[in-house]
C-alpha cells in the first residue's frame, strides 16, 4: 500500500536518483524531474502528495517554484532541500508557508520523517475539502435559456481574471449563487469565501475591515452593496484602490482580495443621486453581470422545480410528491416575484405537505406534523451527519456547520446527542 505521493525536483542526477530510491523504499510513489518548469506543469490543486525540491537550480529555482505553487494552492506541502548558504532563504520561505527545509547532507531518516509529516497534513487538508463539498449546498446554476448560458460563460471568463465584479438582479434570482460559482471557478477556489450583508454591517467601516482580513487571498462578497453608508463606501473604495500600490498601507488582507458585490438593477441611479460613490461603482463595473428574473426564463422553471424537489426529498426524507393539475398550472402561470428563492420555498412546501393538492397553491390545513418539529428533525439529521463525517471531533463539526461550539453543545443537549459515540474506534 502506497505511503503517499512525492513530486521530486532535483537537477543533480546522482542526488535525484539516491533520493528517489530512498523515498521508493519507504513506500512512496515518486515522480522525479530535473527542472522546476516540467514539475510545475504536472501539478494542480488536486495533487494529493508532497513536493520535495532543491533550492539551487538553473532556470526556475526552488524558491520561484515555491512561490508559483503557493499561488496554485497555498496548502500544498513543500519541502526545500538547501545547501549550507541557502539556510537563511529557507527560513524565510518557512515564514511564508513552506512546510520544512532539509540541509545537505541529510540523513535518509530525516527526509522520510519530514515527508511523512507533510503527507499526513496533506491527506487531512484534502479530506476536509471533500467534507466541505459534501456538506455544502449544491452550487450549480440550472437553466438552458440563452441568458443563463451567456451568464455561465461570462462567469467562467471573469473567474480566470482578478477583476472585481458587480452582480445585478432582482431579489431571489441567485446573485449569491453566481458569486459562489465565480469563486469556485477561480484560481483561488481553495481560499476563503467571505460573505457580508451590507444591511447588517451598520455604518461603521470596522466590519468591512474585519471581513477583508477574513477573506485574505480569496473573495469578499458584499451583498446589497448599495446599502453601505458613504463612509463605508469610501473605506472600501480606498482599500480596493490601494491593492495596486504595494507601498501603500491598505486595509488588512485587502491587497489580495477579490471584491464581488451584488445590487438590484440600475445601480447608476444611486450614483446619479449621490447615494453611491462613482469611484467604487466604476471599480466594480469593470466586470458587470446580470442574473435574469425567473419570469424571463420560464423554460427553466420545470428543471429548477425538479431540482428543488429532489433536494427537498433528500433533506426531509419524504418521497417526491406528484403535482396535481392545479399545482402544475400554478407552476407555469405564476409570475414568481420572489424568483428562484420563492420557487425553492414552494418546492419544500410541497414536499412537507404544506400545499393542498386539490388547489393551485393553497396551504394544507392539517399537515402531518408541525413545521417546527420537522425543522428540528432536519437540524438533528445535519448534526449527526457532520458528527459521523468528522468522527465526533466537535471543533471540526462546529467549523463545518458554521456555528459556535457553545451553540453546538446546546443542540447536543436539546437532541440528546453524545458526540463520543461518533468517534473512531481505531
Amino acid at each position: 500500500m502506497s505511503a503517499g505521493k512525492v513530486m521530486l525536483v532535483e537537477d543533480d542526477a546522482a542526488l535525484r536518483l539516491a533520493t528517489l530510491q530512498t523515498l521508493d523504499l519507504a513506500g512512496y510513489e515518486v515522480e522525479a524531474h530535473d527542472n522546476a518548469r516540467d514539475a510545475l506543469k504536472r501539478l494542480s490543486p488536486h495533487f494529493s502528495g508532497v513536493i520535495v525540491t532543491d533550492i539551487r537550480m538553473p532556470g526556475m529555482d526552488g524558491l520561484e517554484l515555491f512561490a508559483r505553487l503557493r499561488a496554485l494552492d497555498a496548502d500544498l506541502p513543500i519541502l526545500l532541500i538547501t545547501g549550507h548558504g541557502d539556510v537563511p532563504m529557507a527560513v524565510r520561505a518557512l515564514q511564508e508557508g513552506a512546510f520544512d527545509f532539509i540541509a545537505k547532507p541529510f540523513a535518509t531518516e530525516q527526509l522520510i520523517a519530514s515527508v511523512a509529516r507533510a503527507q499526513a497534513v496533506r491527506t487531512r487538508v484534502l479530506a476536509d475539502r471533500r467534507l466541505q463539498q459534501r456538506l455544502a449546498p449544491d452550487e450549480v446554476m440550472i437553466g438552458d435559456c440563452d441568458a443563463m448560458q451567456r451568464l455561465r460563460a461570462r462567469l467562467a471568463d471573469v473567474a480566470r481574471t482578478r477583476l472585481d465584479v458587480l452582480i445585478e438582479g432582482e431579489a431571489g434570482v441567485g446573485k449569491r449563487l453566481a458569486a459562489r460559482v465565480l469563486h469556485r471557478q477561480s484560481l483561488h477556489m481553495h481560499k476563503a469565501f467571505v460573505a457580508v450583508d451590507a444591511m447588517a454591517l451598520g455604518s461603521d467601516p470596522n466590519g468591512l475591515a474585519a471581513a477583508l482580513a477574513a477573506a485574505a487571498g480569496g473573495t469578499l462578497l458584499v451583498e446589497g452593496v448599495d446599502a453601505l453608508s458613504l463612509p463605508q463606501q469610501a473605506f472600501l473604495a480606498q482599500a480596493m484602490a490601494q491593492r495596486s500600490r504595494p507601498d501603500a498601507q491598505a486595509a488588512p488582507g485587502a491587497a489580495d482580495v477579490r471584491l464581488v458585490a451584488t445590487a438590484c438593477p440600475n445601480l447608476e441611479t444611486a450614483v446619479t443621486a449621490g447615494r453611491f460613490r462613482s469611484d467604487l461603482f466604476y471599480q466594480l463595473a469593470a466586470a458587470r453581470l446580470a442574473v435574469p428574473p425567473l419570469r424571463d426564463r420560464r423554460d427553466d422553471i420545470g428543471p429548477l422545480f425538479a431540482h428543488f424537489q429532489a433536494e427537498a426529498a433528500a433533506q426531509t426524507g419524504r418521497a417526491k410528491q406528484q403535482l396535481s393539475p392545479g399545482q402544475r398550472q400554478h407552476l407555469l402561470e405564476h409570475e414568481w416575484p420572489g424568483n428562484v428563492r420563492e420557487l425553492r420555498n414552494h418546492a419544500f412546501a410541497v414536499a412537507l405537505g404544506l400545499v393542498d393538492g386539490n388547489s393551485q397553491n393553497g396551504l394544507a390545513t392539517t399537515p402531518e406534523r408541525t413545521l417546527a418539529a420537522q425543522v428540528d428533525d432536519y437540524e438533528q439529521t445535519l448534526i449527526t451527519q457532520a458528527l459521523r463525517a468528522c468522527e465526533g471531533q466537535v471543533t471540526r463539526v462546529a467549523e463545518v456547520l458554521g456555528i459556535p461550539r457553545k451553540t453546538l453543545y446546546d443542540k447536543f443537549r436539546k437532541y440528546q446527542i453524545d458526540p463520543i459515540l461518533f468517534r473512531s474506534k481505531s
